[in-house]
């Protein structure tokens, strides 16, 4: 018989893991792995290998506490089984799948469900092999298959989320996380590439590799970065935490509970005031937020964030939020640690369709400068909100280089911070940055040297309005590679602008659509009405099959006095 060890807190230490083992560039992964492990352990978390240095092991935990995008009650998730090399054919991997098995019935768990593909995966499990003990498939997005062994009459699922298979931005994206040592190097291959080719210069404009840590890591190896280390990027990072800060410095910002256990947080609100507004504590795309009209919205709203971990991890912490009426404005700022230069306000229109129905996405039009955003506004924010924010970072021991977006409510009873990001919004980084004056890289390259005092930041007295060309059944279903046309109409114009989101080249060299938000068509005027008309115009020069925008963005811009 095999002989296997279960990783535990007294062996981990000096165990090898994982896929890693023989690649002594994945090593910092892997000692980052092995911190995860030790909490996840006391989760139920299992980690069950060949005893000896060998790529054989099954890696499984109960489906409630994993960060797979899968729904079910009382399953174990099954996040790798692999046997490599020399050891394949020698029956290891049906040990490990029956030990897994086997555990999950004296566990009295509903059974067992895996990620697999119609496609032979090098990074999967083979659905042929998990067939042959029983497993069925279940659910499906393309060609990724959710495999279930069933106990009962429970049926797990893939999360609704997963199954729009989207992201907000079509560059270059890290996904960070501490689960798979593989992970934790894509930061170092980004950072060598920027070593081989001497880049001069890296502007982070993306939320997971901020908070993983990116800028730390070219910081070391002397390379100019752009953006906030780690320990500051939290603001955006943690809700609880720039809540928790907030509160501290008597920043003005909506009252407020966290918590990490559900049955705590539906016992709160019982009591608490209706609306209210439930938020995933980390990142989550920008769609972590639900505002609950009743407790029974609320109720549900914390199982679907908390228990069916729709926003994965970033729901393991929970902020209750008192719900605050006014409008809604957006400010963004440029950032060296100890002095703070605001950017001209804007305003989001999240809501896919007119008359902010429908659902919430990633933004389908903005406009530049805010009407509401006002003298007495701005005044009361300088004062207690933007140089607050920098000098309670700074106090925290975590001073914040890079840009600070502001989304602020106006309310009755003044100003107040809804959240914070740290990174330029989209899409209001598009009617923003045309209207500044200044050349952008030496107000960064200001900002990363600590002399953003020596910028004088300043704005065009003009207007600009984004409208947002998405795919028709956005954001929850959409086809792609549709021909776009009318890109030349652009040529020689320098007050209009053609963002481009969700675009690729197809194998003809043609533009195709590649996502939800497609384009994001932006036109700068004189004042907004007149931006808008320019936008608005603009959207018929680009075509595509399944072209679908609002045609609202801006309506605010009547309603101001």
């Amino acid at each position: 018989m095999n002989e296997y060890i279960n990783l535990n807190l007294e062996n981990i230490c000096i165990e090898h893991i994982c896929c890693a083992i023989s690649d002594k560039k994945h090593q910092e992964g892997v000692r980052l792995k092995k911190e995860w492990l030790k909490e996840r352990i006391k989760e139920g978390h299992i980690f069950r290998k060949l005893k000896g240095r060998g790529k054989v092991f099954i890696e499984y935990a109960p489906l409630e506490k994993s960060f797979c995008p899968v729904i079910g009650n009382n399953f174990i998730y099954i996040y790798c089984l692999w046997v490599a090399g020399s050891f394949k054919g020698k029956g290891y991997g049906k040990e490990l799948l029956q030990y897994a098995i086997d555990d999950a019935k004296k566990q009295n768990k509903n059974g067992l469900c895996v990620i697999s593909s119609k496609k032979k995966k090098p990074y999967l499990s083979e659905k042929k092999f998990f067939e042959k003990f029983g497993f069925e498939t279940v659910d499906n997005i393309g060609e990724f298959e959710l495999l279930y062994l069933n106990f009962g009459k429970e049926i797990p699922y893939f999360n609704e989320t997963a199954k729009q298979m989207k992201i907000k931005n079509k560059d270059l994206t890290i996904y960070y996380s501490c689960e798979c040592p593989f992970i934790e190097n894509c930061i170092n291959e980004v950072k060598e590439f920027a070593k081989e080719n001497k880049i001069d210069f890296t502007i982070v404009g993306m939320d997971d590799p901020l908070v993983g840590g990116i800028v730390d890591v070219f910081e070391a190896e002397g390379l100019k970065v752009f953006g906030p280390r780690k320990n500051a990027a939290i603001l955006e990072g943690s809700k609880a935490f720039s809540k928790d800060l907030m509160k501290k410095y008597n920043i003005p910002t909506a009252a407020y509970e966290n918590f990490t256990d559900p049955q705590e947080a539906l016992a709160y609100l019982e009591t608490a005031k209706m609306p209210i507004v439930l938020k995933a504590d980390g990142l989550a795309l920008g769609k972590g937020v639900l505002i609950c009209n009743t407790l029974e919205e609320a109720k549900a709203g914390v199982k679907e964030i908390m228990e069916d971990k729709k926003f994965g991890t970033a729901g393991n912490t929970m902020v209750v939020e008192e719900f605050m009426t006014g409008r809604e404005v957006s400010v963004l700022s440029f950032v060296d640690g100890k002095t703070i230069k605001i950017m001209s306000s804007a305003q989001d229109h999240k809501r896919a369709k007119d008359g902010d129905q429908g659902l919430n996405t990633g933004g389908m039009g903005n406009f530049s400068p805010s009407p509401f955003y006002t003298k007495e506004v701005d005044d009361f924010c300088q004062k207690y909100i933007y140089q607050a924010t920098v000098d309670a970072m700074a106090a925290e021991g975590r001073p914040f280089t890079g840009v600070i977006f502001f989304g602020l409510m106006l309310t009755e009873d003044g100003p107040k911070v809804l959240e914070y990001n740290a990174r330029f919004g989209d899409p209001e980084a598009q009617v923003v940055l045309p209207r500044m004056k200044n050349d952008i890289i030496d107000v960064m390259e200001a900002c990363v040297d600590g002399r953003l005092d020596t910028i004088d930041l300043q704005f065009e007295d003009n207007a600009a309005v984004c409208v947002v060309l998405a795919s028709d059944g956005y954001p929850v279903s959409y086809e792609k590679g549709f021909k776009i046309s009318g890109f030349e109409k652009f040529d020689g114009k320098d007050d209009y602008f053609c963002f481009h989101a969700g675009t690729k080249f197809d194998d003809n060299g043609d533009i195709v659509t590649n996502g939800g938000r497609v384009l994001g068509i932006t036109a700068t005027g004189a004042d907004l009405k007149e931006a808008r008309k320019k936008a608005y115009e603009a959207t018929e020069w680009v075509d595509f099959a399944n072209k679908y925008m609002r045609h609202d963005i801006g309506k605010a811009i009547d309603e101001a006095k």
